[in-house]
């Protein structure tokens, strides 16, 4: 992938993430947290095929944005993953990075 396609995938990630072109270290502790919540709250299982691919493109697009952005989504990728209520899933994809 050429660093320009990793640019716009960045970019497009931090617009869909923060709801705009903030910068990355204006993400609330409790935005990461409703993020995690939202993309984590399905069944695998349960989901078609087209359904599960818009999905995984949704956490690909996530964990691209933590990648890129390691410095302000650490402490809250660390917070998170120490939260019991937070999905299974969740719990493996992040302990992943």
């Amino acid at each position: 992938m050429t660093s320009r396609i990793k640019a716009s995938l960045s970019a497009i990630a931090l617009v869909l993430f923060t709801g705009g072109p903030a910068a990355a270290e204006s993400i609330s502790a409790a935005a990461f947290h409703s993020k995690v919540v939202s993309l984590y709250s399905f069944e695998p299982r349960t989901l078609g095929k087209e359904s599960l691919q818009a999905k995984s493109n949704e956490l690909d697009e996530f964990w691209s944005f933590a990648k890129a952005n390691v410095q302000e989504v650490l402490p809250l990728l660390r917070s998170e993953l120490g939260n019991p209520s937070n999905s299974s899933f969740f719990f493996y994809d992040g302990a992943k990075l």
